[in-house]
């Protein structure tokens, strides 16, 4: 009597992520860490980081061709050779349109707002001359230059605060700046470059 043996179907291997899936990954991670790091440094793309970023962003284009190629050319089944195109696609959109810098702003400012308009306060009191004043131990975190805002009495009697959040250096920083008048920031030390609206009365500015 011959031995019966079940005949079970056949189980295709379950598809591999295609390399090329893989490298666009971790180089999107690079890609788009760099960008979030050099945009909420300043607000805008810092100095530094241009030349890297610019290097990088070309290769995600080399990446793009690449991965178009192998789409047409269907590696690994039509599914799987789509996989890095869209991954390319992803990151390209990402660094384009995602403003990780306002969002970093935005995150930062609201965490310490009430800090910021307890010092506003101090200030309107007259109870401080102008130009440089070192605020008080408990406030000092607000400044990223020695625990000091620049204030400036504005000829409609308001004041302008300067709450810079790097060191000043040449003329150069990044800050927030409060008006009681709401109008644009003005000053005699900086040059803005980058100044956007926060909410009413502030603003964040940037003169790198």
């Amino acid at each position: 009597m011959s031995s019966y043996e079940p005949i079970y179907p056949h189980t295709p291997p379950a598809p591999q992520f295609p390399p090329l899936g893989s490298i666009s990954v971790w180089f999107g991670v690079i890609v788009v860490v760099v960008t979030a790091v050099a945009q909420t440094t300043t607000g805008q793309h810092d100095v530094w980081a241009l030349p890297f970023l610019q290097a990088m962003q070309l290769v995600l284009i080399i990446l793009l061709l690449g991965s178009t190629m192998y789409l047409l050319l269907g590696g690994d089944g039509r599914a799987q050779a789509a996989l890095p195109l869209f991954i390319n696609i992803g990151v390209l959109l990402i660094i384009r349109f995602v403003p990780f810098g306002t969002i970093w702003q935005d995150v930062h400012f609201q965490g310490k707002v009430n800090d910021y308009n307890t010092v506003v306060q101090m200030m309107e009191s007259g109870a401080f001359s102008d130009g440089w004043v070192a605020l008080p131990d408990q406030y000092d975190h607000l400044s990223g230059y020695q625990g000091q805002v620049f204030v400036t009495t504005l000829a409609n009697g308001g004041v302008q605060i300067i709450f810079p959040t790097t060191a000043v250096a040449d003329g150069k920083m990044t800050g927030y700046v409060y008006r009681t008048d709401d109008q644009t920031p003005q000053s005699n030390l900086f040059t803005w470059r980058y100044v956007v609206a926060k909410r009413p009365y502030w603003f964040f500015c940037s003169s790198l």
